[in-house]
């Protein structure tokens, strides 16, 4: 007879107790299993009259109690994932959360959220895709404001060590911001301009041909629905461009941006234009952005496109396109950005290798106006042309030359000497 509820009413194997002690329900891993097993035995002892309610009250402390204790600690576990997520704890937040789902309790929509949106903050997307992922799988879905501002943490730029300089989308490759951006359109949600343009900036950032895709995708997707990308966003663009190598498609981005835009591309995306151009030997892609540069900034960035155009003339004489190289060169001096030395030095040593001294000659008398001293290669390779063709007064008179602007015939090649001793040999 069991003296535990039943006192000497009815034995207890009449109800069903023989087999609830013997699998020990008690010692399942689930409250659920536990919270249906005693509603389930209660009302079957109420409705047989084994057991009345005022027995129910005198024994709230026991069964009955014990499973208040559970709602109440379940919900009191929602409330700290909550707390632990707003404080920064993820980590333990994740360790209750796992808790409630092994228990068979799905969290709320507020307890994934916390977790999820503090995951975003902390720039761990990964662990954003886990729990968005088992939040679905839990049949909860995210509210949109919850969901706006996972994507602005997730995309936001993000000051890095106190630099002024934001460092974008850290740790976020484009496609996952297009999972996203995807997902919030079949959910009808309007996303912000400013989240759609660091999502584009994400994806242009990664520099590479799918990246691109999916920028010029999302920028005609903004079009669409009435909204028209930054500045900012066409010129990493264009950025992406030049760094694949797409170089039509960078000309028509810039053009773009010249026509619709306050301002022209910035003077840093030129200079990398023109470069990546002229190493790519893309000469008339190259003279197109290096006149635009030029129109565009009319000569207040002298300092800047100089160093672009040294790269230009250096890869056109490394190429043999004398005549484009002296060209830009003149057309450098002309506007105040006079090459260097040391590039105007290898344009002469190129020409003077290749046999063509009177335009190295030219290039030469060019450099003696404005006070540069040819280095050890330009003329290395003049003596030696001239050595080779029987010119060697040509090539003491340009010595002479370099010796009025301070140099010695030591600084330069030791020359004469050997010449005599080569010429004679």
């Amino acid at each position: 007879m069991c003296t535990c509820l039943m006192r000497d009413r009815v034995p207890c194997h009449d109800y069903g107790f023989r087999n609830f002690f013997r699998f020990r329900p008690w010692q399942m891993a689930s409250h659920g299993h536990l919270l249906v097993l005693g509603i389930l035995t209660a009302l079957s002892l109420i409705s047989s009259g084994g057991i009345n309610k005022g027995d129910l009250d005198r024994h709230s402390n026991g069964f009955v109690g014990k499973i208040q204790d559970v709602l109440t600690s379940d919900l009191t576990r929602e409330d700290r994932i909550v707390t632990l997520a707003q404080s920064g704890n993820l980590t333990e937040a994740e360790n209750v959360l796992r808790t409630l789902r092994r228990s068979h309790i799905r969290p709320s929509h507020d307890a994934y959220e916390s977790l999820i949106e503090a995951f975003a903050k902390s720039s761990r997307p990964a662990r954003v895709e886990h729990w968005y992922g088992e939040m679905v799988r839990d049949g909860r879905g995210m509210q949109n404001a919850s969901y706006i501002r996972v994507l602005e943490a997730l995309f936001a730029p993000k000051l890095q060590g106190g630099k002024k300089d934001q460092k974008l989308g850290e740790r976020v490759d484009e496609r996952m911001v297009e999972r996203w951006l995807q997902r919030s359109v079949r959910r009808g949600i309007a996303i912000p301009a400013r989240i759609l343009d660091w999502g584009v900036r994400v994806m242009a950032k990664r520099a590479s041909h799918d990246g691109l895709r999916s920028a010029e995708r999302w920028i005609g997707y903004m079009r669409s629905t009435g909204i028209q990308p930054s500045y900012s966003t066409l010129d990493s663009v264009i950025r992406c461009c030049i760094q694949v190598e797409n170089f039509r498609r960078a000309s028509a981005w810039v053009n773009e941006t010249r026509a619709r835009s306050d301002e022209p591309p910035d003077v840093d995306t030129y200079r990398l234009a023109i470069k990546a151009a002229a190493t790519a030997q893309e000469w008339g892609y190259m003279d197109v952005f290096l006149l635009q540069a030029i129109v565009d900034y009319e000569g207040s960035v002298v300092e800047e496109l100089s160093t672009a155009m040294d790269h230009v003339i250096l890869a056109l004489s490394q190429a043999k396109d004398y005549i484009r190289s002296i060209r830009w060169m003149h057309a450098a001096v002309d506007m105040g950005m006079a090459p260097s030395a040391d590039t105007c030095s290898s344009v002469v040593g190129a020409l003077a290798a290749n046999g063509e001294l009177d335009a190295a000659d030219e290039l030469l008398e060019r450099m003696f106006e404005a006070n540069l001293k040819p280095n050890e290669r330009a003329y290395t390779e003049y003596i030696k042309t001239c050595r080779k063709r029987g010119e060697l007064e040509r090539a003491e008179a340009w010595l002479r030359r370099q010796a009025d602007l301070g140099g010695t015939w030591g600084d330069i090649f030791d020359p004469m000497g050997r010449l005599s001793s080569d010429d004679s040999g």
